[in-house]
């Protein structure tokens, strides 16, 4: 096996479809992104955490996502 610096989720995850995720998240806005990339587990996260995370009070989160 090649060490590709990749992770496993990067890995499984074909190129073209990454290619077209990036795209989709890159017409987002920087707060939109810095949402979305925030939590490290989605089903473990509370909307407290993500405010102090991303620095964003509630009612940005809400509308934004």
């Amino acid at each position: 096996m090649i060490a590709t610096g990749a992770s496993p989720l990067e890995m499984s995850i074909p190129e073209g479809l990454r290619d077209v995720i990036g795209k989709r998240l890159s017409s987002l806005s920087e707060q939109c992104n810095r949402l979305l990339s925030s939590p490290r587990h989605w089903r473990e996260f509370r909307l407290i955490c993500l405010q102090k995370v991303a620095g964003i009070n509630e009612e940005e989160i809400l509308k934004t996502l």
